[in-house]
């Protein structure tokens, strides 16, 4: 049975131009007391990048509030690895098999209000049957190849109406302004429920209800559920954005007779995401994903320090410096605290399952496959639900690197997820083989590494002599082509340790041909080489600007490669471009402008000699949002032969630097001679579009004629 709500339009919210005001922590659920903290037995819990051991048993005691009396009991667990037996004062409660899921105890029966129980886990980490079998063989998803069993995620003991509402799934949609709320409603009495369902949005730091409505009467027999789906009109105010993410509270409750009998509290984002042709868009807009990947956990990965509440929320900060706006939860789930900080900063996400073999294979060659699969397919039902109602997470991944399974098996993952949710598009990490998107009917597809058979992996750019734009071969022209790993160096740690610093600079200068292609996400390692490079790296600044909203390239100086960076051995001078002293160069710009409003772009170029600016000039221009355009320009070179010169680009939007990035050159004697005439020239015709040299700009800004 269905129950469908209807309500009215929900006001229109005024704009909020701070992002900070529009952070707010994710809001209790219901009546809830964390049992996190040190354990008699057992250690620190929860231990979120997971611990290495075969067994352990943790315990404490636990008091349940007088105040729950006629309340239902559980104890909810974020997530458990891999095997949990849950005893009550010695009373076996519930076994849970499966790692990286949530999982609820009904302990009711088993405890009184007012008085204390002890708790005791008994953990087995992955080797055990039945997450693996007897030789070692996983018949269960295991995430990651690093070990992370135990408590990994957050312990609650809650209070439950014996009516309750045990999840609600928020649907948001842009295109047609609703918001839909499916209910999963039980009635735990010997019988039949009369309850109403109401539901209040409020906006953190905001007074007042936002909206409000109420359900005819329903009847739940006992010991049923039922969906209920909510279906409301919504305004046009109030989305979420990655440099915006608004947040409210959807405040829920059961009403049995006028009196409350279950309530609960969960925060969402009004937004959408959909893909049109080969690109996505987020609520309406071109969105471009210029990501990293993060296996949480892997302390190779973002640093140890980074997986905790507050060494993850510095280093979102960290990673969205680099201009990265989305990450991909690599190898499996990662907590719900990480995707609650996702929400609060912007940071788009892609939901990576634990369907993974990479770096693990001994516990897959030889295989139950069937078995597998059959497991897989419950884990994955489980999964989605504790993550689906983070704005943040932009897309799903059926697996990652799952080479013993078919297109077919993975279609058969998608299946189990486009059931769950609906709402979002669904890849994965080279199921199979590269393109597999295209043979099981993903949204996506996705090439793991892109390359040919024919190209040198090890060689360095990845194409061989193509240039930065050869991996244009790979777009598909009716799904957005994704790559959640690229630009990586293979082979022995040897040659890793070799081409790192090169790769470095290889990931700012291809990243930019493939956004020039259009390839709709471009995932390279950033944050776990740039967490230990020096201050003031040029490498990181190059890739920083790679991955710039607003940008202003060169485009033939970027298809020079990296030479103007390293040289050839020598002096990198030595590899810097020669343009003749007096002469013009007509080259090309190319603007980006991958943000969500205001599609001005303010562009300033200043030549520079010996530290002094002796030409300089600016544009106003038009980007639409999430396009690049090219711009035709060109410049007079200085009288100054056997010089070194250097030529500033710069974005602004309004009077904000958004873009900076220098390129070198050497001026080459011409036998040309002069008064500085220096000139600069921006458009389709420079006779009609020329700005004379030495015109003013300000500091904090470009001016436009």
């Amino acid at each position: 049975m269905t129950i469908r709500l209807h309500l009215p339009v929900l006001a229109v919210l005024a704009p909020v131009l701070c992002a900070s005001a529009l952070f707010g922590a994710a809001p209790p659920l219901r009546e809830q007391i964390s049992l996190n903290g040190a354990w008699r037995q057992g250690g620190a819990v929860p231990v979120y990048a997971g611990d290495d051991f075969d067994a352990k048993t943790y315990s404490r005691a636990v008091d349940v509030p007088a105040a729950w009396a006629g309340k239902r009991i559980r104890l909810d667990f974020g997530a458990v690895n891999f095997i949990a037996s849950v005893f009550v004062d010695g009373r076996k409660a519930a076994e849970h098999i499966g790692g990286w899921t949530a999982f609820s105890v009904d302990v009711t029966d088993l405890t009184k209000p007012g008085r204390s129980f002890e708790l005791r886990l008994d953990v087995l980490d992955r080797t055990h049957p039945p997450i693996s079998d007897e030789h070692g063989k996983m018949l269960w998803p295991l995430g990651g190849e690093t070990p992370s069993a135990g408590i990994v995620d957050d312990v609650w003991l809650r209070a439950y109406g014996d009516v309750c509402i045990e999840d609600a799934q928020i649907i948001t949609s842009v295109r047609h302004k609703t918001l839909e709320v499916r209910y999963t409603v039980r009635n735990t009495t010997a019988r039949t429920a009369r309850v109403v369902v109401a539901a209040d949005v409020v906006q953190p730091g905001r007074s007042g209800i936002i909206a409000r409505a109420a359900s005819q009467a329903v009847e739940i027999p006992a010991g049923e559920v039922r969906k209920a789906i909510v279906t409301r009109a919504w305004g046009n105010g109030g989305l979420w954005w990655p440099d915006r993410p608004t947040l409210y509270y959807l405040q829920s409750k059961l009403l049995r007779d006028g009196k409350t009998v279950d309530q609960e509290t969960r925060r969402f984002g009004f937004r959408e995401i959909w893909i049109e042709g080969n690109q996505f868009r987020l609520n309406g807009v071109r969105m471009n994903f210029r990501s990293d990947w993060v296996l949480f956990g892997q302390p190779v990965h973002w640093g140890a320090e980074a997986y905790t509440p507050e060494g993850w929320a510095k280093a979102v900060d960290q990673v969205k410096s680099m201009n990265v706006n989305l990450v991909r939860l690599h190898k499996h789930p990662a907590p719900q605290f990480a995707m609650d900080t996702a929400d609060e900063k912007g940071l788009c996400l892609v939901a990576e399952s634990a369907i993974n073999s990479a770096g693990i294979k001994s516990f897959v060659e030889g295989f139950d496959k069937p078995a597998y699969m059959a497991n897989a397919l419950k884990w994955v039902a489980d999964w989605i639900p504790s993550a689906r109602n983070h704005p943040s997470i932009m897309l799903w991944s059926t697996s990652n690197e799952m080479y013993v399974i078919t297109p077919q098996d993975a279609h058969t993952i998608e299946s189990v997820i486009r059931t769950a949710d609906d709402t979002r598009p669904i890849g994965s990490e080279d199921v199979k083989n590269d393109g597999a998107g295209e043979d099981v009917g993903f949204d996506t597809v996705s090439l793991h590494y892109p390359r040919r058979g024919d190209w040198n992996w090890n060689a360095q750019p990845w194409g061989n002599d193509r240039g930065i734009y050869a991996w244009k071969e790979f777009l598909s022209p009716g799904k957005p082509t994704v790559t959640g790993e690229c630009l990586w160096v293979p082979g022995p740690p040897a040659l890793r340790e070799a081409e790192q610093q090169r790769t470095m600079w290889w990931q700012g200068i291809w990243t930019r041909g493939m956004r020039y292609n259009g390839w709709a996400q471009i995932g390279p390692p950033v944050w776990r080489w740039v967490k230990d490079e020096p201050p003031g790296s040029l490498r990181v600044a190059n890739l920083k600007n790679a991955f710039s909203a607003v940008a202003v390239f060169d485009k033939a100086y970027d298809e020079l490669g990296i030479a103007p960076f390293v040289g050839s051995g020598h002096d990198p001078i030595e590899a810097w471009p020669e343009v003749d002293a007096g002469g013009w160069q007509d080259r090309t710009l190319v603007l980006y402008n991958d943000e969500f409003r205001d599609t001005g772009i303010d562009v300033a170029v200043r030549i520079e000699v010996d530290g002094k600016t002796v030409a300089q000039g600016s544009k106003a221009f038009t980007v639409q949002l999430g396009e690049h355009r090219d711009l035709p320009y060109r410049f007079q070179a200085p009288f100054a032969g056997g010089k070194t010169m250097t030529v500033v680009f710069q974005g602004f939007k309004g009077k904000q630097l958004r873009f900076e990035e220098s390129r070198h050159f050497r001026l080459r004697k011409a036998g040309q001679s002069g008064k500085s005439s220096d000139r600069i020239q921006f458009g389709d015709s420079a006779a009609n579009r020329k700005i004379e040299n030495q015109q003013k700009v300000p500091k904090d800004g470009a001016t436009s004629n």
